[in-house]
């Protein structure tokens, strides 16, 4: 059995929980908020595809969607990361005031035979503050800290 690792990436912006939660929610509107998506949409069995601004094609799936939690979890599907497996989830949580909330992505992979799972790591973490910052974009607002 491949041993699985985990990549954690936290972000604090400027914004209520609900409202972040009401973008992020939005499983196929993924490319509206994340700038290394540059399309998204659902596909006929219930699959996410987006397109990267590479042109690379990756599908996932929603394993679970919690409103009231404000937290989501995803399956890659086809990907362009050397892993074998890999779950996502996202979650959004109340911050320190009403117009701050934290928003926490991770990521529990399993790298390929070869491939050091620190390479995996940076690949994530890099792609998971890059949504941070584009998710601060779109909502017009302050990413007020990130840490790992």
């Amino acid at each position: 059995m491949s041993k699985s690792y985990v990549a954690v990436y936290t972000a604090t912006l400027a914004a209520s929980p609900e409202r972040i939660w009401s973008v992020v929610r939005d499983f196929a509107a993924v490319a509206s908020w994340n700038p290394i998506a540059r399309e998204s949409r659902l596909l006929a069995d219930g699959e996410r595809e987006l397109v990267t601004t590479d042109g690379t094609t990756v599908r996932e799936r929603l394993i679970s969607s919690d409103d009231g939690a404000c937290h989501l979890t995803y399956q890659m599907v086809t990907f362009p990361i050397p892993v074998s497996e890999q779950t996502n989830q996202i979650q959004v949580r109340p911050g320190v005031s009403a117009d701050e909330a934290s928003i926490r992505f991770e990521a529990s992979f399993v790298p390929v035979n070869g491939v050091d799972s620190e390479v995996v790591m940076g690949i994530n973490l890099s792609a998971f503050a890059a949504a941070s910052r584009g998710l601060a974009h779109h909502l017009g607002v302050a990413l007020v800290r990130a840490s790992l």
